[in-house]
């Protein structure tokens, strides 16, 4: 083996020194790390491997990479080797790449298949489509790869699919991609076109994800398929490219249909034409047929619309699903439910009262209503008495109630101050930074620190630098210290010392602390933590390999530092990171997203006394809120996304 590499390190020397001319120092860290794969002991080997991916000129790298797995026993050391390739990205890599996929095990796959993907030519995506056909055992890391590339491996796939129509791994990767409509639709079109179901079928399916209208013809022409499994996705494709005017071949088919397959169709009939819709679905709510009664319910629930008011208010009134319709007139465009909801708290049942009010407040929060639809929901929330009144106003936005939570930021009990501080950020009432700062310098109770510290930071104010930093450097308010520190202006003294604490935070046991920590470093757009946020991008935590997403996107950072978030984005599987990787690696300017999304729940409980709702969200965040009396929690002006719900109780 010695001999062999002998051979090699003079073939890079001789092929990097001919085509540069550089100087010896350049090629000698690549010929170092060469020579480091030559050891006997595998952490070496993977050490030099790494070494390779950034250390040395390019073309002595390359050449050492690309022969190194030849030889080479140990898997973990070929990964290895086979992201470095991917870091050492370059078009002359493509021919020893593709040669060695299409002969790799499963175990080297996926690294050969990423580092052609990052190579990101034509001839690259041509390289794993010859390896997808040459190795069925090997799809699923080429199939990752391809659909990686995005639209730069389309013409490949099409080309595949002209020459041998029945390929199916190219049919599945086109699937959402309107490119490929022309092609697909002619292989969806019906029986006579001489392609087996399987193929038919899958090309179906492909079209229906695209929703490209201008495959309308074919899907038509395969609702008539012989082969029943074909026609049937041949109806859901049409629900999803057809126009308004199909909706009556979908209605005309639940004549006689039972079961789910009368739920599909209605959903069908719905996604083309809602106003269609509305008669069939009311028709099936007021059966006598408890099961259809039942599912069209679930479909109203589940696709509020204007045009299905008069079922919701149905629903409503009939009880037993009284709370779900009413958070369905919360989701009704434009908040179009509201004159529902206050119709049916005029003149409503008593056991619905407490669903219509928060639907009512929820509504006022969600939407920016006309003025005189606004007068009309605080007419009907100032009617309530109580502190479930107060919050309902909160909740709405009226800011008649600001002065009353203020006071409640220095009652002696602590859950109503708590309360008090995150009623104010609810209202978004900006005059209240200075009571929550006066709040946080004298609290002595850590947990309703923690609940006044997130409530600042939702309404963008900040402490004085010296009691923020020494927040910052107490384990237990360190977490929220975070979320205020990108706020507060500092003398270079004091600057120094937070970046500090802050990098200090990212190796914390705390995961909340590790989060925000990265938060707050991309927030100061701290461009030279990029590798310690980066550290943490693989955390076992979800929360804290968001956050350091989401801080990565926001940081200026230098052309080298994108090269490794860009690979460390091919490498992400969860699809939201790997955009926002992706985002940082471009070098675009990015804003953290706002939204109108309201998150609410119910906590059920015999009492909520201490109990606080740690809501973990899409960017990293994770908010530690007090739980009303009436249990009902509320966050709002979300971006869609999922959020993470838990219910603890005490100071943990």
């Amino acid at each position: 083996m010695t001999r062999a590499w002998l051979c090699l390190l003079l073939f890079a020397c001789a092929s990097t020194a001919g085509a540069q001319r550089r100087a010896w120092s350049e090629h000698l860290p690549a010929l170092e790390a060469a020579r480091a794969l030559q050891s006997s002991e595998s952490r070496a080997r993977r050490e030099a491997a790494a070494a390779l991916a950034t250390r040395g000129d390019e073309e002595t790298a390359r050449v050492v990479l690309l022969e190194a797995p030849v030889s080479e026993r140990d898997a973990s050391v070929r990964r290895a080797l086979g992201e470095a390739l991917e870091a050492r990205a370059h078009a002359s890599n493509v021919e020893g790449l593709g040669e060695a996929l299409r002969t790799a095990s499963p175990v080297d796959a996926t690294a050969l298949s990423s580092a052609l993907a990052a190579v990101g030519t034509a001839e690259a995506a041509q390289a794993l489509v010859d390896a997808l056909v040459a190795r069925d055992d090997l799809r699923a890391p080429i199939a990752a790869a391809l659909r990686s590339m995005g639209i730069i491996a389309t013409p490949a796939l099409t080309a595949r699919l002209r020459d041998e129509p029945t390929f199916l791994p190219a049919i599945e990767l086109l699937a959402g991609d309107v490119e490929a409509t022309p092609m697909l639709a002619r292989l969806a079109d019906g029986a006579g076109t001489g392609f087996p179901p399987p193929v038919r079928r899958a090309a179906l399916v492909a079209l229906a994800r695209a929703g490209d209208a201008r495959a309308r013809p074919a899907v038509l022409r395969a609702t008539e398929d012989p082969d029943e499994n074909v026609a049937a996705l041949a109806w859901d494709a049409l629900a999803r490219v057809g126009r308004p005017g199909d909706v009556g071949l979908l209605a005309a088919r639940l004549e006689g249909a039972e079961g789910a397959l009368r739920t599909k169709l209605l959903r069908q009939v719905m996604a083309l034409d809602v106003g269609v819709a509305e008669p069939l679905l009311r028709a099936e709510v007021t059966s006598d047929d408890p099961d259809r009664v039942r599912a069209a319910a679930d479909l109203v629930l589940s696709s509020p619309h204007a045009a299905l008011l008069p079922i919701l208010h149905g629903l409503i009134r009939e009880g037993s699903r009284a709370e779900e319709a009413a958070d369905a007139l919360v989701e009704v465009d434009a908040g179009a439910g509201l004159g529902v909801l206050a119709s049916e708290l005029e003149h409503g049942a008593a056991d619905t009262h407490e669903a219509v009010t928060l639907a009512i407040a929820l509504t006022m929060r969600r939407w920016p209503l006309p003025r005189v639809e606004r007068v009309r929901g605080l007419e009907a929330l100032r009617g309530l008495s109580g502190e479930r009144g107060l919050w309902l106003r909160a909740v709405a936005q009226d800011p008649t109630v600001a002065p009353a939570w203020r006071d409640r930021l220095g009652d002696v009990a602590p859950d109503r101050r708590a309360l008090a501080a995150y009623a104010l950020a609810l209202l978004d009432d900006r005059d209240a930074r200075p009571a929550l700062v006066d709040a946080l310098e004298a609290e002595t109770d850590v947990d309703v620190w923690r609940t006044a510290a997130v409530a600042l930071a939702m309404l963008g104010g900040t402490l004085e630098p010296a009691p923020l930093l020494a927040a910052l450097a107490d384990e237990a308010r360190a977490p929220e210290a975070a979320l205020l520190v990108s706020g507060a202006p500092m003398s270079a003294r004091h600057a120094s010392r937070r970046d500090r604490q802050l990098r200090r935070l990212l190796r914390s046991t705390d995961p909340r602390a590790r989060a925000h920590a990265a938060l707050a470093l991309g927030r100061l757009g701290q461009g030279g933590a990029w590798r310690a946020i980066l550290d943490v991008a693989t955390d076992p935590t979800p929360t804290v390999r968001r956050a350091a997403a989401s801080a990565l996107a926001t940081l200026p950072l230098s052309p080298s530092a994108r090269g490794a978030v860009a690979r460390h984005a091919r490498r992400t599987t969860e699809l939201p990171l790997r955009r926002l990787f992706e985002r940082a690696a471009s070098g675009l300017p990015y804003a953290a997203p706002r939204g109108r999304e309201v998150l609410r729940a119910r906590v059920v409980s015999s009492s909520v006394a201490g109990l606080r709702a740690e809501i973990a969200l899409g960017d990293g965040r994770t908010l530690r809120l007090p739980v009303p009396e009436s249990g009902e929690l509320v966050l709002a002006d979300l971006p869609s996304q999922v959020a993470d719900v838990q219910i603890r109780a005490g100071a943990r």
